[in-house]
């Protein structure tokens, strides 16, 4: 079952293989067309799969260094620079007070050589989270 639009921070990820179009070509989807479903590009889980265009080079190193979801991989103990990368690794952090620190105040994550040719897609920031990261990098 779909989670129906809501309020609670619940969200559909959809991610968008080529059977996910030809599926909603024969059945109703409508169901998950609200702001509470998150569609990912199939591509950002396989790079051998359809290269997109990518996203311009300030936005990718504005998300290597300010990522939205660090990752702590619990089975290594370590954090992650990218969940995007995790099957191909993306760099590993020790899970230290002073890493956990440095996290927080944007200062852990740098653009790494897999953030060249990313294709994620990335979303645009709102201008206050802009000027937020802005700050953060002045400080």
């Amino acid at each position: 079952d779909f989670f129906e639009e809501n309020d609670k921070n619940n969200y559909n990820v959809i991610i968008m293989t080529p059977n996910y179009f030809k599926y909603r070509e024969n059945f109703d989807l409508s169901i998950v067309d609200h702001n509470n479903t998150l569609f990912k590009h199939f591509n950002s889980r396989s790079p051998d799969y359809d290269i997109e265009e990518q996203a311009p080079e300030f936005e990718r190193r504005m998300c290597a260094a300010f990522p939205k979801v660090p990752v702590i991989d619990f089975e290594i103990q370590k954090i992650r620079h990218c969940s995007k990368k995790v099957i191909n690794g993306s760099r590993q952090f020790d899970v230290t007070k002073e890493n956990i620190d440095k996290m927080m105040n944007y200062e852990l994550f740098e653009f790494e050589e897999y953030c060249k040719k990313c294709t994620e897609h990335i979303e645009k920031r709102t201008d206050d989270q802009i000027l937020k990261i802005m700050e953060a990098g002045n400080v």
